[in-house]
């Protein structure tokens, strides 16, 4: 009965949204200006913190955009530094019902989020539904899944919202990790999937190999990408080598799905009913469209732990209105972070990624950066506090273990100011090889630090 009702929820949810996405923003603007207000007026009562941190807030407003511009940015270290104020206790409801979310740090400066889990997940599953409705895709074809830091299993549940459509087929998973390019390749072969799931540098590289030694295996129909950046070669390497066109999303551990691709389009539309994007300047004033400013996202419905005007760390460009009908801004582009890749021992091209390290729950951390050497890494951390030899050690480890997975010098280095050079937030890892840069090595510390000059 309760899973019936469920269903029934998120089914009358996804049909929302296909509505909400046909319906001019001018109409549109009205409801989010209320479910906004309604946001701010909620954490103003129940929480002292918010209260002050909201107290200039314009409830006479009648665009979404007065009410934000009213309001102040939100950091990655005020969310560090404010964790316990930010959260609210919703009244009357179940302390086991909240969930603890926590970013990779790919971009440094890792943070913790707070969701009231029985709101997120129906909102999250209708917007799942959305998607596949979108680009009229078929349950009941088969889907592969190369995820970070999952297991390999050739006969997986789709499960909920699937299910919701009708009968799933059975999908597979790879861990894209774990798994080199030639294995990823021979599971496809294997599963012949019509859909599959990858972060982008794992399908250039399988791409490439296939191109390069093809085998037999059938056009897939879709390529769902998230959590890096696609461009137009990427999307012309999968056509050439699967058949397949891509389908991006814009997503965050902070406000779960961000943006969808167009069904007609390669741009992505940004999830209305969900979040409130703005695209800034310096002075934190709009930039028009087609020109490129750092994003500002409001979560609309996370009353556990709102998160207001927060400054993503992406650059975006917006675009003019879709052709298609639906009215949602559209992104143009957006220049997020980049995932490396080293070569192995054995020759293999293997992605590197933070996704599953340790060190990123370590609170002493604000941010850090990660530079990989022929010789070895370092790993420059902002720390509130100097770290202690325990500390070091479980750093040092996780990155052996997590993240290397194997056991190099690591050179640890802190300090208490912002670090230097912003744009090594693009980069999750920076790797130096002395094919490319022969001056470099990892005893280089203090012109790696003045300059950072790596690409």
């Amino acid at each position: 009965m309760e899973q019936d009702k469920r269903k029934s929820e998120v089914l009358g949810l996804r049909d929302s949204y296909l509505e909400m996405s046909l319906t001019p923003m001018k109409r549109l603007d009205p409801k989010i200006v209320n479910e906004l207000q309604q946001l701010i007026l909620f954490a103003s009562s129940t929480s002292p913190w918010w209260r002050k941190r909201l107290s200039h807030a314009n409830f006479k407003a009648r665009t979404v955009q007065e009410v934000v511009s009213s309001l102040p940015v939100t950091s990655r270290v005020d969310l560090q530094d404010f964790f316990e104020e930010m959260k609210i206790y919703i009244p009357n409801t179940d302390p086991n019902d909240y969930i603890l979310q926590k970013t990779t740090g790919s971009t440094g400066q890792p943070v913790q989020i707070v969701k009231y889990n029985p709101f997120y997940s129906r909102e999250s599953d209708a917007i799942t539904l959305l998607e596949w409705k979108w680009h009229q895709r078929d349950v009941r074809k088969k889907m592969g899944l190369f995820r970070l830091g999952s297991h390999d299993v050739d006969v997986i549940r789709a499960g909920p919202p699937l299910e919701y459509l009708g009968e799933v087929a059975p999908m597979f998973q790879r861990s894209s990790v774990d798994c080199t390019t030639e294995e990823l390749l021979e599971a496809i072969f294997l599963h012949q999937p019509s859909y599959l799931l990858t972060n982008p540098l794992s399908l250039k590289l399988i791409a490439q190999a296939q191109l390069s030694n093809p085998r037999r295996i059938a056009k897939i129909d879709q390529i769902l990408t998230l959590a890096d950046r696609v461009d137009e070669s990427l999307r012309e390497l999968a056509y050439q080598a699967f058949g397949a066109r891509i389908i991006d999303r814009y997503s965050s551990v902070e406000f779960g799905m961000i943006a969808l691709q167009c069904p007609k389009h390669n741009h992505l539309h940004v999830i209305v009913p969900n979040v409130h994007l703005e695209v800034v300047d310096e002075n934190n004033l709009p930039v028009p469209k087609g020109e490129p400013g750092r994003v500002l996202i409001t979560g609309l419905h996370n009353f556990a732990m709102p998160i207001i005007r927060y400054e993503q760390g992406d650059i975006v460009t917006m675009g003019e209105p879709c052709d298609t009908g639906i009215s949602w801004p559209v992104i143009d582009s957006i220049q997020g972070r980049v995932r490396s890749v080293i070569d192995s021992a054995t020759g293999e091209r293997k992605l590197l990624t933070l996704f599953t390290a340790d060190f990123l729950s370590m609170r002493e951390i604000q941010d850090f950066r990660l530079v990989k050497f022929d010789d070895g890494a370092i790993f420059l951390a902002q720390t509130r506090d100097a770290l202690s030899h325990d500390q070091e050690e479980r750093i040092r480890s996780s990155l052996k273990q997590d993240v290397f997975r194997e056991d190099l010098n690591i050179r640890i280095l802190t300090q208490r100011q912002n670090l230097r050079a912003p744009r090594w937030k693009v980069r999750e890892i920076y790797i130096v090889s002395r094919s490319t840069h022969p001056h470099w090595a990892i005893s280089d510390v203090e012109d790696l630090l003045e300059t950072a000059d790596f690409e």
